[in-house]
């Protein structure tokens, strides 16, 4: 009889150790799915911010800043009490295409970089404290079993954007070297240049002069096949002096190269990027341009235009 007695009592030892243990697992799922969720509110956020920041750049420090306070206005997560999102997050970085590096400054940097996270974590510069908080459910039975165990979780929330350059202007020189050149993008065989709709097609006169007021230049890269189209000359050329002239020399722009045997043509035909230049009009007479070749060769993937768009790339040092 004493022997069954004994037995008996196991089973609540059993039991316990069982409830000890499920209490853990949810505690445990709980935690796990709350960080998901918190870091997938939060991302997207500072993704959001850095994007808005990096557009900005074109504009120096000041715009940069205020791109994140406009956004801040607006988001409904980051700025929010424990994860503020202000001037003492915002980095300016420079990025060559295959690493990050701290820029000298908001004049020399081509991307921008937004940290929420633990005070010293910044791997470029220095930061104080602004994780994002998440609470933990696991905490309380932690404690009720003797342990020391903190009530929240401090996630680190990064995001890096960078702009990346695009043409400037519908036009492709036929060849590139630089110094004084007259565009001419008519009368054959005198045409050293031809306008483009880029990789827009069928090509017309509305999307050039569109491409001239709203940067709306798809972007490409060497190699890339563009429509040649030098109907609507005068069109496009009005619209380039209504939006930057009258020319004095100081309005540059980045264009492509083609091939100097290339044909621009009524109907639309293609030919592929060889490189790029930048070119600074100084005069418009008609149907021709007096222009300056500053420089052939112009690395165009990672560059603060006036056309830049921003993107958002890896940042390895910060785990992102």
């Amino acid at each position: 009889m004493n022997r069954l007695n004994n037995n008996q009592g196991s089973v609540i030892i059993f039991v316990t150790l069982i409830i000890t243990l499920l209490l853990a697992m949810v505690g445990i799922g709980l935690d796990t799915g709350m960080l998901t969720y918190v870091r997938s509110q939060a991302q997207p956020a500072a993704d959001a911010a850095a994007l808005a920041a990096a557009s900005g750049l074109l504009g120096g420090e000041s715009e940069v800043k205020a791109r994140v306070a406009a956004y801040n206005s607006t988001n409904n997560y980051v700025g929010q009490s424990g994860s503020p999102l202000g001037a003492s997050n915002v980095t300016p970085i420079f990025y060559d295409g295959s690493s990050i590096q701290l820029a000298t400054s908001y004049g020399t940097a081509n991307g921008v970089r937004v940290g929420l996270e633990k005070a010293g974590d910044n791997p470029y510069d220095a930061n104080t404290e602004s994780s994002v908080v998440s609470p933990l459910f696991l905490t309380p039975l932690l404690n009720l079993m003797g342990f020391t165990a903190p009530a929240q979780a401090n996630l680190n929330i990064t995001a890096t954007a960078v702009l990346r350059g695009v043409p400037e202007l519908p036009v492709a020189l036929k060849g590139c070297s630089t110094g004084p050149r007259i565009l001419q993008l008519q009368s054959n065989p005198l045409e050293n240049a031809c306008l483009t709709s880029y990789t827009v097609s069928p090509s017309s006169k509305p999307t050039m002069v569109d491409m001239v007021k709203e940067c709306a230049i798809p972007p490409v890269d060497v190699n890339t096949p563009i429509d040649m189209n030098n109907g609507g000359v005068m069109p496009v050329f009005n619209a380039i002096e209504a939006e930057y002239g009258p020319f004095n020399g100081t309005q540059c722009f980045i264009v492509p190269v083609i091939s100097p045997a290339a044909t621009c043509s009524g109907s639309a035909t293609t030919d592929p990027i060889e490189s790029f230049a930048r070119i600074c009009i100084n005069a418009r007479d008609k149907l021709t341009m007096d222009v300056r070749v500053d420089s052939c060769n112009v690395d165009l993937m990672y560059r603060a235009t006036r056309c830049s768009k921003p993107v958002l790339v890896r940042d390895k040092p910060s785990g992102m």
